[in-house]
């Protein structure tokens, strides 16, 4: 048997010691409220335990109070509170004997731990096996406590081990995610009595308040330290401080140095204490003073400087040397050793008046009450560039003797100055100092003092760092001065550790051997905190009742919380969350909430909350909607409450439960019906209405009943739920869930067994009651047949279409696209390219004279694009001018169908928005030319469509909307509206599945919110292919078929465009999401291209904005692509711009890159992708790029004198270029003699970022060692930035005031410029926000708005 130690007990209840053979049930029991980690007991019950009886066993076991814990039930995966306590183990099981049955140990609340009980130990004292952190040992002298454990203390200066009480237990504290540095500097705070004491002091006045409760920092750290004090919770959150802080949740992502933590936090206390008694906190406990001297060797006259420290930083390493300091001590006295300034470094005495020989270095003048030791770990090494981790081994004592380094004490004896100075550049000898290799031996503090002096300070934390230069985990060995045990506080957890723990944290390799320091542990002391020994002013953590009143006040208010929260966690415990469905009459559609309310409520109460939750109010009578038990998976209901057996809805529930394998509906019926009862074991039929006439099928309605039923009462069930009368002409169709047959149920006497059954089986019955001719016909070939077996194949779809208002400005921009194509962006390249067609031979009886015939009115009071064009051209316009340039002799293609395709409009598909294309080819043009077929422009005049092809004649044809296709168009659409929407395939290109009877029927359209969308419900035969879904569509939409995108969208909001016209609707599912977007699709060959705009000195939130997609075709040149872009940068942006004055540049993320030449091909010469991106630059004049050997680089001028940079500007030089080359380009731009201008490459994205404070020194590498401008650490190519400067120009003096204002301009600037290279995660500065000055501007240097004044 195993033993109790070995956590598997088998437990014989006295009772059943007798009754050998009474089954037993075997208990797992977890305990998950260890904070150690989840413990597991085994324990055999009989199985006629109740409840009380395995609480009381359970609290026995793990000696736990039986009223401190939850106890829970595993059931299938599901838990389930165990409250009752009569109830017994068989009855809890519900299953036969043997079973094993798990249950689960929680807390009460969240953090709070069970409670442990007291023990007697055989000598009768009474053994604590938990001490509450707020009556325990840090809260004032301990107790008298039997010792528990021995612990290992040793002799290695730690102080002497008294006999130790049992040691007590702390909070620990949440880490946010890396604030694991201000953990154990807040831990180390509360350890230090001296500080909680004081922090209790201050009081938080609201009436003198300069900030809010939650933003003020020493209320917050009140509330905290009174959490760890007073509370039982496992671990206490910081956020609240961090808040205080002015953090937010991006800072708890960044882990900051402890000991900078240190600084900044003591400022920000400090500013918060001013003008309190508190004022003055932070000096008097953690200051010191030292003197900067400098001392005449031969006068002995000594100059000094007094300043004021609060922490000393100690080198492990000195510079130079391949061996660290062995001990705290050597390192201390290494930083007061003084530098000898002798030779050409020698001092000017002001009292020898001449140059001596002098000592300079510092004097401890005094040493703080509270000493905070900075162990210099972290360090740059030059021969790698890099930063590291010095984790050599450092040696500190727990007893630590000052006395000998405090003012002349500490100076040494003036060496020999014919000997080498000790300037650390060789090896530190360890056995030269043997008197810092040995520790205090085991005495008190009291006679240490009186035997070295007054500073003898004791060690009482120890912050700990493990990892690398890069990152790591802060924690902290601290030493309860209550009851002289060490504690390791990281993060959360909280134990008891040895003096050898301690040791550990020196670093470095115990050994001694040559290889030492190559295999050293990463985790070390980073800081000490030591205590200055003096039994008088040494003080105690205060007892609860000599806390100050209004720290007593504020525990209250913090108990009245606490009690709120656990009432409400109670109350949340009594809730029921169950999904509750229901078929919503205004929606048209199943719709879902998450019903919440209390187990007792009664179930009428349940039922008018629901009916509340989905504001049936006006549109249901309360009297006909209730509350069934539900299948959402597969609709159907499961049972109904009987209103007499169930009282609650915790009852009809089953209890509270994290999940139910149910769902609710709320049903609805009509006044005049009556509720069926539906009760567990029975079927629920889907009972459908079937309309022949209309073709229509209705929404169900559901039908109960046994499957021990006949076909015959099935058919009185229906027809009583339906107000029916019951004849013998009903016809009733029943659609098997495994085969989807459709069966006849012509025999009233079959079961419904027979039908191989299932839950939400559909039957459909004819609502003509008559004996039709319908009725004559064999079943399979009846009219009812085939409408249920199109009906089989529907399903309810939800698309997303664009509302009217937008289809009409869409469709306005098309024809502006179009018009745009046959007409340039400048009057005088149309009127010059006319005036050559105008000296052709003519080929027509006389002139065509254009001008725009589209009047139709738009929507929204918006003007015909026409009509725009008409004033701006004086081709579109409606005169009777006959000059030449108004005459257009057909004697070709014009100028623009020759250059320019139509945008937005495949080569294969035919005019854009003209019903009749044109049939015949243009001579003109090659046929396998990337353009698209001829244009086509309307004559309102006239009432012609004219096609500019050779040798053609003008075609008659209706103006849009007037066109007999447009006609049928609409015939068509009005048919689908009002009819039954039915139709059948009448396109020659639909294959012969199109041509059967097929459904499209919209049921529901609702518009969104901006009314820019609408989203149908439709339901539809999902046996259509995606070509015969786009035409239905393009008859709803009335857009063109080849202008509009169809996406599926799936359950994570991912849309995936369907391009294959061929596949079939077959995969989708009821509810399934579907978008549509304006915009053509894509053809063979062709690429769309995201378009943005670089612009030069802009000072703009985004400095290189989105302008529009373009689609570009295999084999178009960059010419042709220009001239699009010329025309839809006037239809988007009504900006009119020359094709030759665009500029294309291939776009690298942010950064500009290779400029395209118009001679290149698509695809030929330029590899495209999916989602490409470019950008446009607008020119002054023509493109002066001529060569692909040539780079242009963007060049910028920095200013040292004012702390400017200058405007950016384009360089074109050839890209073998070298650096003198490149600096007489700049020569030339800038007038700065090349030889002295310093060159840097700019960083980060485009324009840069640099900030001008950091731009003259380490924000940029200049002069980089290279001869050729492409190569490392240069490495330009066409769209790099290059930062000149004038070397004779001097750097400005910046006063603090300006440097600031510099800073909040940077930081207000959408091209605020900082340091460090693209793709290099920059630490982000540690501040505290003291919320006490005036806030500082918007977007301040570290993007924080609206924040306070800042410390760093």
């Amino acid at each position: 048997m195993k033993t109790y130690e070995e956590n598997n007990i088998m437990a014989i209840s006295e009772n059943a010691r007798s009754a050998a053979d009474e089954p037993r049930v075997l208990c797992i029991v977890r305990d998950l409220t260890n904070p150690q980690g989840c413990q597991q007991r085994n324990v055999s019950l009989p199985a006629s335990y109740t409840v009380r009886n395995l609480r009381d066993h359970i609290s026995k076991d793990y000696g736990y109070q039986p009223e401190s814990f939850n106890l829970l039930y595993e059931r299938n995966s599901n838990t389930e509170l165990l409250a009752e306590g009569n109830q017994r183990l068989d009855e809890l099981s519900a299953c036969s004997t043997n079973k094993k049955m798990k249950f689960q140990i929680t807390e009460l609340e969240d953090g709070v731990l069970p409670i442990k009980v007291k023990t007697e130990t055989s000598s009768g004292r009474v053994q604590f096996d938990e001490i509450p952190v707020g009556s325990g040992a840090c809260n004032g002298d301990p107790p008298s406590y039997q010792q528990a454990t021995s612990m290992p203390y040793s002799n290695v200066g730690f102080g002497s081990a008294p006999p130790q009480p049992a040691p007590a237990e702390f909070c620990g504290l949440v880490n946010q995610a890396m604030t694991c540095y201000l953990n154990s500097l807040l831990q180390t705070l509360f350890m230090t009595p001296e500080f909680r004491n004081a922090l209790y002091s201050w009081e938080y006045k609201r009436e003198n308040a300069q900030a809010s409760e939650d933003k003020c920092i020493p209320y917050q750290l009140q509330r905290l330290f009174l959490h760890m004090q007073m509370g039982k919770q496992r671990a206490v959150e910081t956020t609240p401080v961090t808040r205080s802080f002015g953090w937010d949740s991006s800072h708890s992502w960044q882990q900051h140095d402890v000991q900078e933590l240190c600084r900044v936090m003591f400022d920000a206390l400090e500013i918060n204490f001013k003008k309190t008694q508190q004022a003055d906190l932070i000096n008097e406990l953690y200051q010191g003073k030292l003197k900067d001297y400098v001392k005449c060797l031969e006068c002995k006259s000594e100059s000094f400087r007094t300043d004021a420290y609060l922490d000393i930083p100690l080198v492990i390493k000195p510079f130079g040397a391949t061996k660290a300091f062995p001990s705290v001590e050597a390192a201390l006295k290494a930083f007061i050793e003084p530098e000898i300034l002798q030779g050409a470094n020698q001092y000017q005495c002001d009292r020898c008046d001449k140059k001596c020989d002098a000592h300079k270095g510092l004097k401890f003048v005094t040493f703080p009450y509270l000493l905070t030791l900075q162990l210099k770990r972290f360090d740059f090494d030059y021969s790698t560039m890099n930063r590291i981790k010095l984790n050599d081994r450092m040696t500190f004592p727990g007893w630590l003797d000052l006395n000998g380094m405090v003012d002349d004490n500490c100076m040494p004896p003036t060496p020999n100055l014919k000997s080498t100075p000790p300037d650390f550049t060789t090896d530190y000898d360890i056995s030269a100092d043997p008197d810092i290799l040995e520790s205090f031996d085991d005495v008190t503090g009291a006679e240490l003092v009186a035997e070295k002096g007054e500073y003898i300070y004791e060690l009482f934390s120890v912050m700990i760092h493990s990892g690398s230069a890069v990152g790591g985990h802060y924690y902290a060995y601290i030493k309860c001065f209550a009851d002289g045990r060490w504690y390791s506080f990281n993060d959360q957890s909280v134990t008891a550790i040895t003096t050898e723990d301690i040791k550990k944290t020196f670093g470095g390799s115990a050994s001694r051997g040559i290889y030492s320091t190559t295999y050293t542990s990463s985790t070390n002391a980073y800081m000490l905190m030591y205590r200055r020994f003096d039994q008088d002013i040494n003080a105690k953590f205060k007892l609860d009742s000599e806390l100050p009143p209004h720290i007593k006040e504020l525990m209250e208010k913090m108990e009245r919380e606490a009690e709120i929260s656990k009432q409400h966690k109670e109350k949340q415990k009594c809730m029921c969350r169950i999904p509750t469905y229901i078929y919503h009459p205004k929606v048209k559609k199943r719709i879902s909430q998450t019903l919440e309310i209390d187990k007792d409520e009664s179930l009428d109460a349940a039922v008018l909350q629901a009916y509340q939750m989905f504001e049936l109010e006006g549109l249901v009578d309360l009297d006909c909607v209730r509350l069934v038990r539900y299948n959402c998976d597969h609709e159907y209901i499961d049972r109904s409450f009987d209103p007499t057996e169930t009282e609650t809805i915790g009852q009809a529930l089953g209890g509270v439960r994290s999940m139910y394998t149910f769902e609710l509906l709320l049903e609805l019926k009509e006044p005049e019906h009556t509720w069926q009862e539906y009760r567990l074991g029975g079927v629920t039929f889907k009972v459908h209405m079937v309309d022949i006439e209309a073709a229509d099928v209705l929404p169900h309605v559901n039908v109960r009943t046994v499957l021990d039923d006949k076909v015959s009462d099935l058919k009185q069930k229906i027809a009583s739920v339906l107000n029916l009368p019951l004849t013998e002409n009903m016809r009733c169709v029943l659609e098997k869930r495994s085969s989807s047959e459709l069966v006849l149920l012509d025999d009233a006497a079959q079961s419904l067994k027979d039908f191989g059954h299932s839950q939400g089986t559909k039957v459909f019955v004819d609502r003509s009651l008559d004996y039709t001719d319908d009725c004559k016909v064999p079943f399979k070939e009846s009219a009812m047949h085939r409408l249920l077996e199109a009906y089989q194949y529907t399903v309810r779809l939800l698309l997303t279409v664009p509302s009217s208002n937008e289809v009409q400005r869409f469709l306005d921009k098309e024809r502006a696209r179009s018009l745009t194509a046959r007409f340039a962006a400048e009057d005088q390249e149309v009127k010059e390219g006319f005036d050559a067609l105008s000296r052709r031979k003519p080929q027509h009886n006389g002139p065509l004279h254009v001008k725009d015939g589209d009047s139709t009115e738009l929507s929204d009071g918006i003007e015909p694009v026409t009509a725009q064009l008409s004033r701006q051209n004086p081709f579109l316009d409606g005169s009777e001018d006959k000059s030449p340039e108004s005459a257009i002799e057909c004697n070709g293609p014009p100028l623009c169908a020759k250059l320019s395709p139509i945008f937005g409009q495949s080569a294969s598909e035919g005019p854009l928005l003209n019903s009749s294309s044109a049939e015949g080819s243009c001579k003109g043009i090659p046929k396998d030319a990337p353009v698209s077929s001829s244009p086509t422009i309307p004559d309102a005049r006239e009432g012609q469509v004219w096609d500019y092809t050779e040798n053609c004649e003008p075609k008659a044809a209706a103006s849009s909307g007037n066109t007999t296709a447009d006609a049928a168009l609409n015939r068509d659409l009005d048919a689908y509206s009002s009819g039954s929407g039915r139709g059948r395939a009448s396109e020659s290109s639909m294959d012969s599945s199109e041509g059967q009877d097929e459904i499209f029927k919209v049921t529901s359209e609702d518009e969104s919110e901006d009314g820019k969308t609408r989203v149908l419900t439709i339901q539809m035969d999902k046996r259509i292919r995606l070509k015969r879904f786009k035409h239905l569509l393009q008859k709803r939409l009335h857009v063109p078929v080849t202008n509009f995108k169809l996406y599926k969208v799936y359950s994570n909001n991912q849309e995936i465009e369907c391009t294959t016209n061929t596949d079939t609707l077959n995969l989708l599912g009821n509810d399934s999401r579907m978008i549509v977007k304006l915009g053509r699709a894509l053809g063979k060959g062709e690429y769309k291209v995201k378009i943005f705009e670089l612009e030069l000195n802009v000072n703009k939130e985004e400095p290189t904005p989105y302008l529009f997609d373009l689609i570009v075709m295999r084999g178009m040149t960059i010419a042709q692509a220009k001239k699009c872009i010329s025309d839809e940068l006037f239809v988007e942006h009504k900006r009119q711009v020359l094709p030759k004055r665009i500029r294309l540049r291939k776009k690298t993320w942010k950064n500009p890159s290779q400029v395209y030449l118009d001679h290149q091909r698509i695809e030929d010469d330029i590899s495209m992708y999916s989602n490409w991106e470019m950008f446009i630059q607008i020119l002054d004049d023509c493109e002066p790029l001529t060569s692909q050997t040539d780079m242009i680089l963007f060049a910028q001028q920095w200013k040292p004198s004012v702390y400017e940079f200058g405007p950016m500007f384009e360089i074109i030089i050839p890209s073998a270029a070298d650096l003198r080359q490149l600096k007489e380009k700049l020569s030339e731009e800038s007038g700065i003699e090349a030889d002295f201008i310093d060159i840097a490459k700019g960083r980060g994205t485009f324009p840069g970022d640099v900030s001008v404070l950091e731009a003259h020194t380490t924000g940029l590498d200049w002069n980089p060692n290279v001869t050729h401008i492409t190569s490392w650490p240069l490495f330009l190519d066409s769209g790099g930035i290059i930062i000149f400067r004038d070397s004779q120009e001097k750097l400005a003096t910046l006063t603090a005031e300006k440097r600031k204002e510099i800073g909040v301009k940077e930081g207000g600037s959408a091209q605020y410029r900082q340091s460090g290279s693209m793709g290099v995660r920059r630490e982000k500065a540690l501040k505290i926000y003291t919320h006490i000055d005036e806030p500082a501007p918007a977007n301040t240097v570290d993007d924080c708005v609206n924040q306070p004044s800042e410390l760093d």
